[in-house]
Parts: structure tokens; sequence; C-alpha cells
């Protein structure tokens, strides 16, 4: 099931399979280490505007909830 990162559950896992926006969002993105084909488990998020947290094996990054929508996920 795909889904947009902000709209993932708390301990919910996938991959991601895509990154809606530009060259500078890709980069951006890419030295946080959320690149399309990392699996990545939802942490926290806030309700609505609040940051979004994820973990990557055993990193855990925080992002802006604009940016966590432009997120596609393969849910597991």
């Amino acid at each position: 099931m795909t889904k947009i990162l902000s709209e993932m559950q708390r301990a919910e896992k996938g991959i991601i399979k895509q990154i809606r926006g530009g060259k500078e969002l890709l980069a951006r993105m890419d030295s946080l280490s959320l690149y399309i084909g990392k699996e990545i488990e939802l942490v926290s998020k806030q309700s609505k505007r609040g940051p979004v947290v994820v973990k990557l094996g055993n990193t855990q990054v925080a992002i802006g909830s604009g940016i966590a929508q432009k997120i596609i996920v393969d849910v597991k």
C-alpha cells in the first residue's frame, strides 16, 4: 500500500518510493539519507503542521510536515 509519509501511523514501516521535488529537495533529502529505496519507520509526528520524525536504521531524522507530504512510501 502506498501512503504519503505524513499519513503514516506511528511505528509503521515502509520503503521510500518517490520524492516529489526538484534537485534541491532531492539533494537535501539525500544528505539526510532519505532517498528512493531507503527503508524508514515513522517514530512520531505532530498533528497537522509539526515535525515528522523517522528512523533510518539506528538514526532518527526530523523533517518538516511540508516535506513529509512530498515523500511517497510503500508501506509494509
